[in-house]
């Protein structure tokens, strides 16, 4: 995967109605306002909690805190 440092909000595709983001150095996660987290990047070992352990470049769900978070840091 080719990753990109930038100080500026994208478009991501998928992700609306965001209430808070997240991100370390090889993975993001995004809580939006009906409590949905949404990850992506680095998971070689299963660290974002998506029930696989391949990148994705692009957010999907985490099954387990569907509707469940109020807030991340």
């Amino acid at each position: 995967m080719n990753y990109q440092s930038s100080e500026k909000l994208l478009n991501i595709e998928n992700l609306e109605n965001l209430k808070g983001i997240t991100c370390g150095e090889d993975h993001t996660f995004a809580l939006d306002e009906n409590g949905n987290v949404f990850a992506f990047g680095k998971n070689d070992k299963g660290q974002l909690g998506l029930g696989h352990v391949w990148e994705t470049e692009k957010p999907e769900l985490i099954p387990s805190l569907k509707g469940k978070v109020k807030e991340i840091h």
